[in-house]
């Protein structure tokens, strides 16, 4: 049986996917509106998952409170 590893990605990969700043990814994810994994002190996004995210919100204006 082999184990399909899932691809895992940096804030700065994430903000340039969705063409916002880092900055941004951070207080989304501070907010708990984004899912994020914290693996070594360091923040990881799972691809999959930031795709589904990113479908269940379409349409819909994510505000960030300043």
């Amino acid at each position: 049986m082999t184990e399909m590893v899932e691809e895992l990605m940096t804030p700065q990969e994430v903000a340039q996917y969705l063409r916002v700043s880092k900055n941004k990814i951070y207080q989304l994810v501070k907010q708990n509106s984004m899912p994020a994994y914290v693996i070594g002190g360091n923040l990881r996004f799972s691809r999959d998952q930031i795709e589904t995210w990113l479908r269940s919100h379409c349409g819909k204006n994510i505000t960030l409170d300043s």
